[in-house]
């Protein structure tokens, strides 16, 4: 293939992508009727609506992105064609971390597949942090592929920021910066330097987050209070391995509150009912990262209690993963 022709690839990938998003967005389905959660957060961490966040239940970055375009008076569709624009230009970065890690082949099929896979379609102009997890996961690889080449220490400090960004966007991508230590250290000459070159940068996109947190509650809570019950609610006596499974006590705490009158009420309660439930069974008022820790604590009991349950749970985790369920 002449060498303007390979050029010209990417951008094609790009219009493609453009075109099969933005159908789907206007011809298929109206996402802004989905996964409202989000949105209502922003109100409440604008003081538009009230109860205001006390501490980050979920996705800090998403809640922050989404108060800032309400407050430009932005409205569902710009954000929308927004977020389309974004998982095209992700599309062409699959393509880069593919040619870079492996083939230029490669990163033209991975590229395609990615162009019609439904998920993405469906995920990057819905009102969820899918789309902008993908952009700072796949920047973040980027930049560790191309120091892996390079040495350069640019390379890492942005890798840092990306992961760091990633992080508070989805808090669970912690777990894999305990891999990146391991991975620094074979890579880098200077490993202590290179270590610092990549956490550094991480802790100070997460710095404000914290800060955030404890101005509020006087806790130093990271990155959200929401851990330990995301934890049991996958790790209980009723979990399926493909669904969300809350204590049956949420549901009778969501009625009650819903008897409220019509502007006192929000579509959006669970964790803070969550900590009300743990207040309950615990029998003494807890703070935020209490409440997280005894939801921590009953889901590691289940396990505890019942490994041949859990190890069952485990299977369906893992054949979750791997066919056509989303």
């Amino acid at each position: 293939m002449p060498e303007k022709k390979k050029n010209r690839f990417p951008v094609f990938l790009i219009l493609i992508s453009i075109i099969v998003q933005l159908g789907a967005l206007f011809y298929l389905f109206n996402s802004s009727e989905f996964f409202y959660k989000y949105w209502e957060l922003a109100l409440r961490l604008r003081g538009v609506i009230p109860p205001p966040v006390e501490v980050f239940y979920s996705s800090p970055f998403y809640i922050s992105f989404l108060a800032l375009f309400q407050g430009l008076e932005l409205n569902y569709l710009n954000i929308q064609i927004l977020q389309v624009f974004l998982g095209a230009l992700n599309c062409w970065l699959i393509y880069r971390a593919g040619r870079l890690f492996f083939t230029r082949l490669v990163g033209i099929i991975a590229s395609l597949m990615a162009v019609f896979y439904g998920p993405f379609i469906i995920y990057n102009s819905s009102f969820l942090p899918a789309v902008w997890v993908i952009t700072f996961n796949l920047i973040f690889l980027i930049c560790l592929g191309n120091y892996a080449r390079e040495r350069r220490p640019v390379w890492l400090i942005g890798a840092g920021i990306f992961i760091g960004l990633s992080v508070i966007t989805r808090p669970n991508i912690v777990i894999f910066i305990f891999l990146l230590i391991p991975w620094a250290l074979a890579k880098a000459e200077a490993h202590f330097r290179s270590l610092l070159l990549l956490l550094l940068p991480t802790a100070l996109v997460i710095l404000p987050v914290a800060g955030f947190n404890y101005l509020r509650s006087g806790e130093f809570i990271p990155v959200t209070a929401s851990g330990g019950w995301v934890f049991y609610c996958s790790n209980n006596e009723r979990a399926k391995g493909f669904d969300f499974s809350p204590p049956r006590e949420l549901n009778d705490r969501i009625s009650a509150y819903y008897t409220r009158p019509e502007g006192e009420k929000l579509s959006y309660m669970e964790h803070i009912l969550s900590r009300e439930i743990a207040q309950t069974k615990a029998g003494e008022r807890l703070s935020h990262q209490g409440g997280s820790s005894f939801w921590f604590n009953e889901g590691v009991s289940f396990i505890r209690e019942h490994p041949g349950s859990y190890l069952k749970l485990l299977g369906k985790k893992i054949l979750s993963s791997v066919n056509g369920y989303d």
